[in-house]
């Protein structure tokens, strides 16, 4: 009886072992490991068709150990599986269980994949571009946007008034810390991280210790 899955989605990956001479080859699983642990994780069968017939394993992939240390040694950071040889319609198979990444992750030759699915239902592993990460951060709760400085923004982006009511409810709330109302506008901003400073070297400005400014609204 068939215990595995009949077809490939978003957390199942076929991978063949004899369609090439030498098997898999290592690039590819890594490849497929990574787009997976970029996404929500999952599980590799090698040693199973595209179409979900069982061919089994060549000699090198039956080595579960082997494997998981070529995947956490080929990986930046590196990503923790299980592997595990099983038995399936008699033939033996290797599953590979790869967890959701905490953070965004790699092959060792830089490549940055994640898994999703086609128009038709089927997976797919495409590039993870540089302007997507801090959206992936984000989702892993490791980047928060609103917390980031925006560029070309000035103290005159500010409103004046709202400034006056942040330091109304420090006055009035008996929790707060009282030591804010002493400072001035510009000290204010900076104690509650409203703003943020940034070392200059000094061969770009020609001064040494200054320090730019920027916003955060």
């Amino acid at each position: 009886m068939r215990t595995i899955p009949v077809k490939e989605d978003l957390f199942t990956e076929f991978k063949s072992d004899t369609k090439e001479k030498n098997g898999l080859p290592d690039s590819e699983l890594i490849e497929a490991v990574v787009g997976m642990a970029n996404a929500e994780g999952g599980i590799i069968y090698v040693g199973v068709e595209d179409n979900g017939d069982i061919t089994g394993l060549t000699k090198q992939h039956k080595d579960s150990i082997g494997v998981m240390a070529l995947i956490a040694n080929s990986t930046v950071p590196s990503i923790s599986t299980r592997a595990e040889v099983i038995t399936e319609e008699k033939i033996d198979i290797l599953q590979i269980e790869v967890p959701k990444a905490r953070t965004v992750t790699a092959t060792s030759s830089g490549k940055t994949l994640r898994r999703r699915l086609k128009f038709d239902g089927s997976p797919e592993a495409v590039p993870l571009f540089p302007y997507e990460i801090p959206s992936r951060l984000s989702e892993l709760s490791l980047l928060d946007f609103s917390t980031q400085p925006v560029e070309g923004a000035t103290e005159e982006d500010l409103d004046i008034l709202e400034f006056e009511h942040l330091r109304s409810i420090v006055k009035n709330n008996p929790g707060s810390d009282k030591s804010l109302l002493e400072l001035n506008k510009e000290d204010f901003y900076k104690a509650l991280h409203f703003v943020e400073q940034e070392r200059v070297r000094q061969d770009l400005l020609g001064q040494d210790g200054f320090s730019l400014e920027k916003l955060k609204v």
